[in-house]
């Protein structure tokens, strides 16, 4: 059998495995491609478009409830917008739930929401005429009562599309596992047969060429008598007989002038290719775009590529290249030359190198040893100049341009810090003017509020990183300002903070404090009535669950704990209380009460 037939053996064999292992990875593409499309086109779109149409009802009670306390027209237009982008919303709900036999519930979904922007309404028109504060409680209870009978409503299916989903994911996933086992077993199988037949072929050709190569050699040093005993049909057993032969006529003529030009003519071949690649060096050398030089131990330049010489002016061999790179009469101190003669390592400094011209550039020059003596020791070190004169100058241009953006940075957010400021005292002389204790202490809460994020964008100013701030100090200047803002007397009312040391951004910063602050004033006016004695807690740590990275926050206090009746999601709860719900939700975290 031929060579050519062999290999084409083995590698149709191989191929035809690789065929097949390649149409089992594509059966397997295509079924978890179908459930996934199953899961991301069908299922979730539903389950999402719900979702944002419950989270826009939350928005616009929020929006509604701030108008009601500001009266401020902008929340106002605040309402109105988000009323608009439900509609959008519940429109988008209908589209993602034509493929489900589900009409009822879409029209049940639609009714209420209907019903709910048509009480919202009329709750922001009593707010908006001034309208008693029991007409606009039992306005706002009713606005209450539609986005918990949605809730009743639309949780179900929620759930129902979170199971079909949930489904899904674990038939692609038993499905995955064993998509893997016959893939990686076809795959161990292709790779055996692989080997295997590698190995086959290799013996049946690297045998005969050992044999083949080991009789050359024998017979290239003169023992005309080797024997060639290949006796296999391919283009080897053809190249062994044809050695045999050769043997034998070199052994009756050892000497002949055909012999003697055919070695001449090799010679001058050899020649010619060593000139082609002596020339082919060349040009790739001087295709380099950094300067080369040679140097010898005595520092003078024995070669420089045309890079090198049209940087220095012309010819430069024979120069000392101290004296023409540096304009010095002895070598520089220290030299990356000399240092790479002594220990033949690679050496590199930046220098300001005068040219001819008189024009000073800063170059990178890197030393490397180029031959060796026969001992071993460095005989020449070529040297590489590269001109980073450019390159210096756009570094140091961005980091003044770096520099100038993050003083930028920093007076943005003293500016905001400052406009905060001026809505807190706003806030404050306003409730100075108020004669209802009431009106006075929501006031001082959203007082407190805005002071919270103030203080985020104090330490921002004042810190190094504009990307983070030191959470631990923020919470303990957070806590003692609501301290001092209800005079509270810290004999009585101790306070407690143990943070740790967590990279938190300004995006969870701001909600973390306002959280805080919530419950830290909830604690200090109803936990310790009566003059009764206690602490205040805040607490921070991080922990991991597999590969998530989880942060807890932690407020307690050893008072008379939370009531019972108190819900801290539903409509019943306070404001403030809702607030931490709303934050906890934003966090993407969850709010667990301990009472």
């Amino acid at each position: 059998m031929r060579i050519y037939h062999k290999l084409a053996t083995g590698f149709l064999t191989v191929s035809l495995g690789v065929c097949a292992l390649g149409y089992t990875v594509l059966v397997v593409q295509e079924r978890l491609v179908e459930e996934f499309l199953n899961i991301a086109g069908t299922q979730l779109p539903g389950t999402v478009a719900e979702g944002a149409v419950q989270t826009n009802l939350y928005r616009i009670m929020s929006a509604a409830l701030m108008y009601e306390f500001t009266r401020d027209p902008a929340d106002r237009d605040e309402v109105q917008r988000l009323l608009e982008d439900l509609e959008t919303k519940v429109t988008t709900h209908r589209v993602y739930h034509q493929s489900y036999d589900i009409d009822r519930h879409v029209e049940v979904m639609e009714a209420l929401a209907e019903r709910f922007v048509s009480l919202v309404t009329q709750y922001v028109g009593l707010v908006e005429a001034g309208a008693g504060r029991e007409r606009i409680r039992l306005a706002r209870n009713k606005v209450g009562e539609v986005l918990d009978e949605f809730n009743a409503k639309v949780a179900p299916v929620i759930e129902k599309h979170l199971a079909n989903a949930r489904g899904s994911v674990e038939a692609a996933r038993r499905y995955g596992r064993k998509a893997r086992a016959v893939v990686l077993g076809a795959s161990a199988f292709v790779l055996a047969l692989s080997l295997v037949l590698g190995y086959v072929i290799s013996q049946l050709i690297s045998r005969p060429v050992m044999a083949l190569a080991d009789a050359a050699r024998r017979i290239g040093k003169g023992d005309l008598d080797t024997p060639v005993d290949i006796q296999t049909r391919d283009e080897i057993g053809l190249l062994a007989r044809t050695l045999g032969d050769m043997a034998r006529d070199l052994k009756e003529i050892t000497v002949s002038r055909d012999a003697f030009a055919r070695e001449v003519e090799e010679r001058r071949k050899a020649q010619a290719a060593l000139r082609e690649s002596e020339q082919m060096l060349s040009g790739v050398v001087n295709s380099v775009t950094d300067s080369m030089i040679l140097l010898d131990k005595d520092l003078d330049i024995l070669w420089a590529n045309d890079v090198a010489r049209e940087l220095l002016g012309g010819d430069i061999v024979g120069e000392k290249c101290y004296r023409l790179l540096f304009n010095r009469e002895d070598p520089c101190d220290p030299c990356i030359v000399m240092e790479c003669f002594r220990d033949g390592g690679i050496h590199d400094v930046q220098k300001e190198i005068t040219m001819p011209g008189g024009k000073v550039l800063d170059m990178w020059v890197t030393a490397n040893v180029a031959a060796l003596e026969r001992d071993g020791h460095p005989a020449r070190v070529v040297e590489f100049m590269r001109d980073i004169t450019g390159i210096k100058r756009a570094r140091e241009e961005l980091e003044r341009s770096l520099r100038e953006k993050e003083v930028l940075l920093k007076e943005i957010h003293h500016r905001v810090k400052n406009n905060m400021q001026v809505i807190s005292s706003l806030l404050r002389l306003r409730a100075s003017r108020l004669a209802d204790e009431r009106d006075k202490e929501m006031l001082k809460e959203s007082q407190n509020q805005i002071r919270s994020m103030a203080l985020v964008h104090e330490k921002l100013y004042q810190s190094g990183d504009l990307a983070g701030i030191d959470f631990k100090d923020y919470v303990t200047q957070l806590a003692g300002e609501l301290f001092r803002s209800y005079g509270v007397d810290p004999g009585r009312i101790r306070l407690e903070v143990d943070v740790e040391e967590v990279d938190i951004g300004v995006e969870a910063a701001i909600p973390c404090g306002l959280i805080i602050s919530e419950l830290v004033s909830n604690a200090i006016k109803y936990a310790f009535l009566g003059g009764r004695k206690g602490s205040i807690h805040i607490g921070l740590s991080s922990t991991r669950r597999g590969d998530e990275r989880l942060v807890e926050l932690e407020v307690r206090d050893d008072g008379v704990g939370l009531p019972d009746g108190v819900d801290i999601h539903g409509a019943q709860g306070s404001l403030g209380l809702r607030l931490v719900s709303i934050l906890v939700s934003q966090l993407r975290g969850t709010l667990t009460i301990k009472r």
